[in-house]
């Protein structure tokens, strides 16, 4: 029992240290872009498991309804002219 509570533990952690800080993707023209920085893994990996956006260059390019809904699950932060945006925005 107690092998199996430490292994909870260390999936929730690598959860939490993997998802803990949101991505930030830029709206402009209707779709969202995230840069993908030098080492980052997030998006790429985001592209590979879910086939969400297009990878072209150093950026992910989401359709605004996957935006939506990354951001809406707690994945993604999406800002327009350095202003955060909201779903109801």
């Amino acid at each position: 029992l107690y092998n199996i509570l430490i292994k909870i533990i260390c999936i929730k952690y690598k959860f939490i240290s993997f998802y803990g800080v949101l991505m930030r993707g830029n709206l402009s023209n209707g779709i969202v872009s995230i840069k993908i920085q030098e080492g980052s893994k997030r998006p790429v990996a985001l592209h590979e498991k879910s086939k969400f956006g297009k990878i072209e260059a150093d950026f992910l390019h989401l359709s605004l309804i996957e935006a939506c809904y990354l951001q809406e699950k707690g994945r993604l932060n999406i800002y327009e002219d350095d202003v955060e945006c909201s779903i109801s925005d």
